[in-house]
């Protein structure tokens, strides 16, 4: 039967046909399944090389900043002054972990940029990170009011009142009995620390920093020459260099050095990131300046002003009267100087007087070279100082205004109806700040250096 065998024939070679595709189809999706499974191992793989990458990069950026900092040191005799205030660069290689560390200064601040190289085969990954180095103070380690003479006693008049410990060399807190300034305040409440408490290493201060920082900025500001300039380190750096007489007003500036004479900042002027050396300074009302660092080589005056942090440094007197409240506890410092050192009438010059503020900050007045029986007020807190944070001088301070944190000055006065009055305080309030911590430069020799990484001061 011809017919039917040629059919059977047919039939059995389509049916090995089919076989064959069906056995080539199921190769192919065996294939595609496998092909696919490798391919998702390997970018498994991918991923946790990549992940370890990026953690062991971080790890050695941080490693960087820890390395800057035991580099640097607490403040104090020790200190590697030199490491804090140039820039240097440092390439260490630890079984192929590579990391670049950059210091430079920001203000009386370090500033350190670590830069951190994975070992792990690819992708290779690099991470960056930076961060500001100066110290945290917890306003709580320290006494609310701290008189660093050895003449004993302090005396509370008007309406003064304490709240928090105090700190005196072997004395106690009175209140006046004097017909002029009878006691009509709570008086002191809290702890007395004296000379055998901790508290009086932790308050000191070293100032060698500061004063190279301010004698840099000096020579700098003569030859108006930024070259070299360690103390700026911005993404995008532009140079203005402004008339000896110069106004900014309605103006946006972001990331530049600014040189003039005399400088005054005023209405509309919005400026951040940048770094101004003048002569002399006036920030007026209208202007916004968020983390600027303003150096005057004579007087800086805010009469106005949104301050959000910076540093605000002048070689003579600092004089504040502003409104809005300041953030981000900007730093204000009057370096002082001596006036026709060597003759007869030399005079003591700087001051930082604080009229009217509101906010946070930090108030220094160093007084450098002042001499030793120097009575003169180089610390004031007005009546219109509404203030939480620290303020500082090793000369004589009066307060008569509120803060909330710690005040150290070497002896208390005032001038109350044609009389001098020594380690009194008059109608002030002070009180502790508690769990404050604040950023501070690299001055406390009683506290360790830290990294200040979102503070951007």
């Amino acid at each position: 039967m011809p017919g039917w065998s040629d059919g059977m024939m047919l039939r059995s070679a389509g049916q090995r046909g089919a076989a064959l595709a069906y056995v080539l189809a199921l190769l192919a999706l065996i294939s595609f399944l496998v092909g696919m499974t490798w391919r998702m191992i390997r970018a498994d793989n991918a991923i946790t090389a990549r992940d370890r990458g990026d953690s062991q990069a971080r790890l050695i950026a941080f490693a960087g900043i820890d390395y800057a900092l035991s580099r640097i040191g607490p403040p104090g005799p020790h200190q590697d002054l030199g490491y804090a205030t140039d820039g240097l660069e440092y390439r260490l290689d630890d079984s192929g972990r590579v990391f670049r560390l950059n210091v430079r200064t920001r203000g009386l601040f370090a500033r350190a940029v670590s830069v951190g190289v994975s070992p792990v085969p690819p992708p290779g990954l690099e991470r960056e990170k930076a961060g500001l180095i100066g110290q945290t103070l917890e306003l709580s380690r320290l006494p609310v009011l701290g008189l660093l003479n050895h003449e004993g006693n302090m005396v509370l008049a008007g309406s003064a009142q304490v709240t928090g410990p105090v700190m005196l060399w072997r004395g106690d807190v009175r209140k006046a009995t004097d017909y002029h300034l009878r006691y009509t305040g709570g008086g002191h409440a809290g702890p007395l620390w004296d000379s055998t408490s901790q508290a009086w290493k932790r308050s000191e201060v070293v100032l060698a920093r500061a004063y190279a920082w301010m004698d840099a900025q000096g020579r700098m500001l003569e030859g108006k020459d930024f070259t070299g300039d360690g103390d700026y380190d911005s993404g995008t750096v532009i140079d203005l260099r402004l008339p000896d007489s110069a106004l900014l007003a309605d103006t946006l500036i972001e990331g530049a050095r600014i040189t003039a004479g005399v400088l005054r900042i005023g209405a509309g002027a919005r400026l951040k990131d940048c770094k101004i050396a003048a002569r002399r300074i006036l920030i007026q009302e209208g202007s916004r300046l968020e983390r600027v660092i303003a150096f005057s080589q004579g007087n800086l005056e805010v009469t106005g002003g949104d301050i959000q942090a910076g540093q605000f440094l002048a070689v003579d007197s600092v004089r504040i009267a502003c409104e809005r409240p300041f953030a981000g506890y900007p730093f204000f410092f009057a370096q002082g100087r001596m006036a026709r050192r060597g003759r007869p009438d030399s005079a003591m010059v700087g001051a930082l007087l604080v009229e009217k503020a509101s906010g946070d900050g930090v108030f220094f007045s160093a007084c450098r070279d002042h001499a030793l029986y120097d009575q003169e007020v180089r610390l004031s807190l007005g009546k219109g100082a509404r203030l939480t944070g620290l303020a500082y001088t090793p000369c004589y301070a009066r307060a008569e205004g509120e803060l909330q944190g710690s005040l150290i000055c070497h002896n208390l006065k005032f001038e109350y109806s044609g009389t001098i009055w020594l380690g009194h305080l008059k109608d002030a309030r002070l009180a502790t700040a508690p769990g404050a911590r604040i950023p501070v430069p690299l001055l406390f020799s009683g506290f360790a250096p830290a990294a200040l990484e979102s503070q951007g001061i």
